[in-house]
């Protein structure tokens, strides 16, 4: 019991709500995990992801492995974790085109351009994502589920066409989308005039969506 008239000590923060000092902790673990997140990208983009190890990743963050390893099991979580990220944005990207009703050339083609933007916003991700997923089924699985999810929404908005299956058409646009912007940007292949590749899938997509003007 205090002396009267003395004022009584408390230690800093011991009246804090317990919340709060949990918040700070999980504002702090979340700080330090995308800290990680980011630099591994920079390596990966620097060394490539095939090259890059975890002491690689830790020295450019100026950690250490047991900082890492509370954080992420391997560099391939740390893909798995952005290629969820990049999931997402994908998603929003996908609904903005299923919303367009009815579509015409000019928003096929103004869509065609933000994917095309999202590649090279993602480039290193894309990138590492290939040799990860060949490593790990489930990346690789999380990867196809994306793909099947847009090839899906877009089934229903071909139109018809007595030679093939829709799901086929779709699954073939698709991937002749996905693999043009790969060379295009991620391999950086300069044969390959950017402004040509959109106007040549625009046309294709319209064709293949029964859009005439």
């Amino acid at each position: 019991m205090p002396s009267k008239g003395r004022p009584t000590r408390t230690i800093a923060g011991a009246d804090e709500p317990q919340a709060r000092r949990q918040s700070l902790r999980e504002a702090q673990r979340e700080f330090t995990r995308r800290l990680l997140t980011e630099v591994a990208v920079e390596v990966f983009d620097r060394k490539g992801y095939t090259n890059t190890t975890i002491d690689d990743i830790v020295t450019a963050a100026n950690a250490t492995r047991a900082t890492f390893y509370q954080y992420f099991s391997s560099k391939r979580e740390i893909v798995t974790a952005l290629v969820d990220e990049m999931g997402e944005k994908g998603e929003e990207m996908f609904e903005a085109f299923t919303s367009v009703d009815p579509p015409t050339r000019q928003s096929v083609r103004e869509w065609l351009a933000r994917v095309a933007d999202f590649y090279r916003e993602c480039r290193t991700v894309i990138a590492a994502t290939v040799p990860a997923a060949a490593q790990d089924p489930e990346l690789a699985q999380r990867v196809a589920e994306v793909q099947t999810s847009f090839i899906k929404s877009l089934v229903p908005r071909l139109a018809p066409d007595e030679r093939h299956s829709p799901l086929i058409r779709a699954t073939l646009l698709e991937a002749q989308r996905d693999k043009i912007m790969e060379w295009w940007i991620i391999d950086d292949r300069r044969v390959l005039d950017g402004e040509e590749v959109l106007d040549a899938l625009a046309d294709i997509w319209s064709e293949a969506l029964g859009i005439t003007d």
